[in-house]
């Protein structure tokens, strides 16, 4: 284009932008935000449809002083924190639970409308949510074990996706002889928590049918109760991931870093879906997002009942999520040094592509040595 009508047009559009100088914060010189920018802003912000119900990361996440033995994020049943873990009479837990500092902010995820708030376990409280995004989804979480003084909705209350809800709490059991205790306490310390539990909503969105049943067993749920994993961690990556601008922020402790949502969608992308077990490029029998099944040939094997027929996309995603953990574990133990959140996703993708152990075999020194390097 021509130079100086560039130039002249420039100049017009600033001129009729001279008006914000008059406005208190806006600057001491003229500013604006191009449409295009500003339509990539509002989509990127639309498209945070689930927030985490914490305003700060939990005290079991990666890198927190109960991650390591109660990761909220490891495999159903392997700690008291996950889901199905036994709890003891033939029950299992229902939840994923969010261990915290004492009396945390708990906010909700989305948009939606109370159903109900009670008493629920051990001198704490419950508020149950019939949640709607705007992206069409529709289902119900509990949120639980919170402390009862600090609630600040009703049961008919609307309340907006970020909007605080109470607090967590502690959880407090009484001894025969009428003295109390804290139920859970880790190393000495007392864990406030928040127990948040997902229903489908297939069995109804309303609580015409209670969530937990009493007339069977105190503790037996709905059969549309769900594993809450994916919509945290989908929350998680929202609220805590810078997914743009990478270099907006400072590089951050490996420990305490996950992949992004955008870092999980990359790598989904490379590894495509297969629903039925498959050989991969190496003969080795896959299925889902990449998954090992064993490094033999599907039809050299017998395949384990889960894997016999198609699994579904649900199943899938739930695989995906579990085997990305052991590599970022294996990054973590690898790597000395704070990331961006981009490279740690890249380091993550790497590993999903060449094994867990590919940097604690040595297949990659001088790539570990730049890195930690800081090079």
């Amino acid at each position: 284009p021509d130079a100086s009508k560039w130039k002249k047009y420039t100049e017009a559009f600033l001129d009729k932008m001279i008006w914000m100088k008059k406005i208190a914060g806006m600057g001491p010189a003229p500013w604006h935000m191009h449409p295009v920018m500003f339509m990539g802003y509002i989509r990127q912000q639309a498209n945070h449809e689930i927030i985490f119900p914490l305003r700060v990361k939990p005290e079991n996440d990666p890198g927190k002083k109960w991650g390591n033995s109660h990761s909220w994020r490891a495999k159903k049943m392997v700690n008291a924190a996950t889901m199905d873990y036994p709890r003891g009479e033939g029950r299992r837990h229902a939840a994923r639970d969010l261990y915290t500092n004492p009396y945390t902010s708990v906010v909700a995820i989305c948009p939606g409308t109370i159903l109900e708030v009670r008493s629920f376990y051990n001198h704490t409280h419950q508020i149950t949510v019939h949640h709607k995004t705007t992206d069409g989804r529709e289902f119900i979480v509990r949120y639980g074990e919170v402390n009862p003084t600090t609630i600040k909705v009703n049961k008919g209350d609307q309340v907006s996706q970020g909007q605080e809800l109470g607090e967590t709490g502690e959880l407090i059991s009484t001894n025969a002889n009428g003295s109390t205790r804290p139920t859970v306490k880790l190393n000495g310390t007392t864990v406030f928590m928040l127990h948040f539990e997902l229903f489908s909503g297939a069995e109804g969105f309303s609580l015409n049918k209670p969530l937990t049943d009493a007339s069977e067993s105190h503790y037996k749920r709905r059969k549309d109760l769900l594993d809450p994993i994916q919509l945290l961690i989908e929350g998680y990556n929202n609220t805590f991931n810078n997914q743009e601008g990478h270099n907006q922020d400072p590089r951050l402790d490996v420990n305490i870093l996950v992949t992004s949502e955008k870092g999980r969608r990359f790598i989904k992308s490379w590894e495509k879906l297969e629903l039925t077990a498959y050989n991969d490029s190496h003969n080795h029998c896959t299925i889902g997002y990449g998954h090992l099944i064993n490094k033999m040939k599907c039809e050299d094997i017998t395949l384990p009942d889960e894997f016999r027929d198609s699994i579904t996309n649900d199943k899938a995603n739930e695989i995906f999520n579990f085997d990305i953990i052991k590599f970022e574990g294996a990054v973590k133990k690898a790597v000395t040094v704070k990331l961006y959140q981009y490279e740690f996703d890249a380091l993550v993708s790497l590993l999903f592509n060449c094994g867990e152990n590919f940097f604690s075999l040595n297949k990659a020194p001088n790539l570990v040595n730049s890195i930690n390097g800081e090079n």
